[in-house]
C-alpha cells in the first residue's frame, strides 16, 4: 500500500481507505479506517496484531485486542492484507501481496522482507527418473 495524498479533511488518504473498504464489502468504520491507515504507514513491513494494538492504543484509538484480530481477519479475507502464520497462534500481517520472502528475528519478534537479490539457490540435484 502506498501513501496517498491528503483528502479534504487533512487526513492522509482517508477517502481512499473508505473507498477501498467499501469495494471490499466492508463498512468503513473508524476502527477499520484507523487500522488501515496505520498499516499504510508501516511501509509494507509485516506487523503483528499485538504490535498494531499497541500503536492504535498509543494513538488514542479505542479498540480491544480481540477487535484488532477480528479486523485483521476481515481485511485478510477481503484480500486487502495477507496473514502469514509463523508458529502456533503467532501470525504477522503484510500489505505487500506479491510473492516475496521473509526473515524472522526471534529475539526481536520481528518479521522483515528479504530482497530477491539476496536469495540464491545453488547445487540442486537433478531430478530422479520417473
Amino acid at each position: 500500500m502506498e501513501n496517498k495524498p491528503s483528502d479534504q479533511k487533512g487526513e492522509p488518504g482517508t477517502n481512499d481507505i473508505r473507498n477501498m473498504l467499501s469495494r471490499a464489502g466492508l463498512l468503513p468504520t473508524r476502527q477499520r479506517i484507523a487500522l488501515v491507515s496505520l498499516l499504510r504507514r508501516k511501509d509494507e513491513t509485516p506487523v503483528s496484531a499485538e504490535g498494531l494494538y499497541e500503536e492504535l492504543a498509543a494513538s488514542g484509538v479505542k479498540c480491544s485486542l480481540s477487535s484488532v484480530y477480528r479486523l485483521l481477519r476481515e481485511l485478510n479475507e477481503s484480500g486487502i492484507i495477507k496473514r502469514m502464520p509463523l508458529y502456533g497462534a503467532k501470525a504477522f500481517f503484510d500489505t505487500k501481496l506479491a510473492h516475496h520472502h521473509h526473515f524472522y528475528a526471534v529475539e526481536e519478534d520481528r518479521l522483515t522482507d528479504v530482497s530477491e537479490t539476496l536469495i540464491s539457490i545453488e547445487g540442486i540435484p537433478s531430478a530422479l527418473e520417473g
